[in-house]
């Protein structure tokens, strides 16, 4: 059995998925399994065939297919539905996208990360997920537009934790500048994780893990 994404290799897993009746299948990783493909050929087709032939085993079987894939080295200023190694294909042709990244503004040992969904039937999140060492699994931390300033939210909880503080305290304690201050505080107050005690008065509703 060749492991690339083939006819073959399709009618193998349809098989499996129906023996065991399974209801998810993680493919790791779309450049492991990806099939050679001609030189000068036009990579937008290749890569329509390949999730095409994914995409129709997922529906034929009712199996939730995950196909791992890498992001592309120069995606740096691109939004992360756009950063798939590959053509415009990768996002087009597949019902959902989940992207998981490190925060760079965190310390390289922090366990938590930014997970970014996207799909044509369900509404788009951003969650912070933490990684457990005990169960090596990830627990969940927050969830809403204040996810991706997660680091901010750590800055707050370790210069405040519990306590209240007004923009003047951000910009005198944390060096924010006014403005991204005000900026910030919007935000975290649409996502939920300050609250509004009074004019200039704020606290943290999330708890210091």
């Amino acid at each position: 059995m060749n492991f690339i994404i083939e006819p073959g290799f399709i009618e193998h897993l349809e098989q499996k998925v129906k023996e065991a009746s399974l209801g998810v299948i993680v493919l790791d990783s779309y450049t492991a399994l990806r099939p050679s493909h001609s030189s000068g050929g036009d990579l937008v087709k290749d890569e329509a065939y390949d999730l095409g032939l994914l995409d129709a085993l997922a529906k034929r079987t009712n199996c939730v297919i995950f196909l791992l894939h890498h992001p592309s080295k120069g995606s740096a200023m691109l939004d992360w539905s756009n950063k798939a190694a590959g053509s415009f294909v990768m996002g087009a042709c597949s019902e959902g996208q989940i992207f998981i990244s490190r925060y760079n503004d965190l310390p390289i040992d922090a366990p938590e990360r930014l997970m970014q969904i996207r799909g044509r039937h369900i509404p788009g999140t951003e969650l912070v997920i933490r990684f457990n060492l005990s169960t090596l699994g990830y627990d969940f931390v927050l969830e809403g537009q204040a996810a991706p300033i997660y680091p901010l939210i750590a800055q707050l909880q370790a210069a405040f934790g519990a306590a209240t503080f007004s923009p003047k305290l951000l910009t005198m304690e944390l060096g924010w500048p006014r403005r991204s201050a005000q900026r910030h505080l919007a935000r975290l107050l649409a996502g939920g994780v300050i609250r509004k005690l009074g004019f200039g008065e704020y606290q943290l509703e999330i708890k210091k893990p």
